[in-house]
């Protein structure tokens, strides 16, 4: 049990959540964009393997035996992230970095992700032995399902594990999750692990520590360009390997991957993967790449359903219009303060809904909380996260809120829900958008006082949503 911070809580769904770590060689191996190292002159962003977790339905995780395993929340090795952290602060030294270290290891250094590493897959032959050995409630009407995906990106100075409750929360709900790892030098420290060469750590990338290999100007929103470009590939290579799930190839997939992890899962994946139902998601930088990759899909390479848009990045660079596919923006309530980014998203949704399938886009607010609510950084440091912030709203409901209202987007829009749209409680309507079904109340101001917390559940604040046209999209209470 962590000592300065609190454990991570169980997740609420119906299923129990297995975690397994995949990393294997990518198959387009590259050098993507223009940046090299000013010191050295090598490539900065080289595409070499692809890593993710994947969180996926299991056994009710109180049916586990206590000595199961599960990933540490912070990746090892710790001085590694360590190092990495202080170089975003621009503080790094031998020191500096020996402190936040020590800091990391004292804050989280013992929390872990409750996920089950190597659970079986609900619905397995190895599932089905583990529950009748375990005693386990289980519900054989949905052993032949086949599990929708979610894609996750992480945002700046985030890693795999950083969105691990949203992430395994929907998990318990039936989604199989693949959060990915990004190697674009967003990140504060990540290790390339390759049976065929010694492993490679990767830090931060500065634009400060770079250049354009022909020597030509390189501007930091042209570093940006090639690091989502950069993770847009390793989207394109994690569809590949869930295609060869799909297709049988687990066990191959889990002799190249260099985690040791999922031998019997990976091979159990074999059909239950529903790849007609992909969604992306994403927060802060991770939002600005999944609104990116949306730009030609639904396509062979990127065959979005819809996507999830958490907090989009405000300097990562132009977010795309180009969007033809069902739509989610949420803002937390400290993101939507700023007036024009503000104003920039809500036209930006309005014109999603205008192109889309069926207009289906939305833009809400949660209201009293932060940039960081939806990550897991609140729920293990509640009070210095608050402090920090200025969020009011309790960071598990928050958290229950984000995860409550993507599960009801990719239900709506997978049509595996009850057709009724997006089911909001205590909602207040933007009284300057005329595509709201119904006006419950003011509108929220954009002023700091009107995203204080009013009262114990979340409360959202609906901006855009699709036309009255379609009368069941939008539930809420009158």
């Amino acid at each position: 049990m962590p000592i300065l911070s609190k454990a991570l809580p169980g997740y609420s769904g119906r299923f129990g959540v297995g975690a397994v770590d995949v990393e294997i060689p990518a198959e387009n191996q590259k050098i993507i964009g223009k940046a090299t190292f000013k010191s050295n002159n090598n490539a900065a962003l080289q595409l070499e393997t692809v890593l993710f977790t994947l969180y996926y339905p299991s056994i009710k995780a109180s049916s586990h035996p206590q000595h199961h395993q599960r990933h540490y929340w912070i990746p090892r090795p710790i001085s590694l992230v360590a190092t990495g952290y202080a170089c975003f602060a621009h503080i790094s030294s031998v020191l500096i970095n020996w402190i936040v270290g020590l800091t990391l290891w004292a804050l989280a250094g013992s929390t872990k992700i409750p996920a089950v590493v190597d659970a079986p897959i609900f619905g397995s032959k190895s599932f089905e032995d583990s529950a009748v050995d375990l005693g386990a409630d289980i519900m054989k009407q949905d052993w032949t399902s086949k599990f929708p995906i979610i894609i996750f990106s992480h945002g700046m100075a985030g890693m795999r594990t950083s969105y691990s409750q949203y992430c395994g929360e929907l998990a318990s709900r039936g989604y199989v999750v693949a959060a990915l790892e990004h190697r674009d030098g967003s990140g504060p420290g990540t290790v390339i692990q390759r049976q065929d060469a010694k492993d490679r750590k990767i830090l931060h990338i500065p634009y400060e520590q770079v250049k354009a290999k022909d020597g030509g100007r390189y501007l930091a929103e042209d570093f940006k360009t090639d690091q989502k470009a950069f993770r847009s590939v390793e989207v394109e290579e994690t569809i590949v390997i869930l295609r060869k799930l799909y297709n049988g190839h687990g066990l191959s997939i889990a002799k190249l991957n260099t985690r040791d992890e999922g031998a019997t899962v990976l091979a159990d994946l074999k059909n239950r993967l529903d790849l007609s139902n992909i969604i992306i998601a994403g927060h802060s930088y991770g939002a600005t790449l999944a609104i990116q990759t949306l730009s030609s899909s639904p396509n062979p390479r990127l065959p979005f359903k819809g996507a999830i848009i958490l907090d989009p990045g405000k300097r990562s660079g132009k977010l795309n219009e180009d969007v033809k596919v069902p739509t989610l923006i949420v803002n937390s309530g400290s993101w939507s303060r700023d007036p024009a980014f503000f104003n920039h998203v809500k036209a930006l949704t309005q014109r999603i809904r205008n192109k889309s399938n069926g207009g289906k886009a939305w833009f809400l607010t949660l209201l009293h909380t932060a940039h960081p609510s939806v990550t897991d950084a609140p729920l293990i440091e509640p009070w210095l996260l608050n402090y920090a912030t200025g969020a009011s709203l309790e960071a598990q409901v928050a958290l229950k809120a984000f995860v409550d209202i993507s599960d009801d987007f990719v239900r709506f829009v997978t049509s595996r829900g009850n057709g009724m749209g997006l089911n909001l409680k205590n909602e207040i309507h933007d009284p300057d958008d005329p595509s709201v079904i119904r006006r419950t109340g003011e509108g929220p101001s954009l002023s700091r006082q009107a995203f204080k917390r009013k009262g114990g559940g979340p409360q959202w604040a609906v901006h855009v949503a699709p036309l009255a046209a379609s009368q069941k999209v939008l539930q809420g209470n009158d």
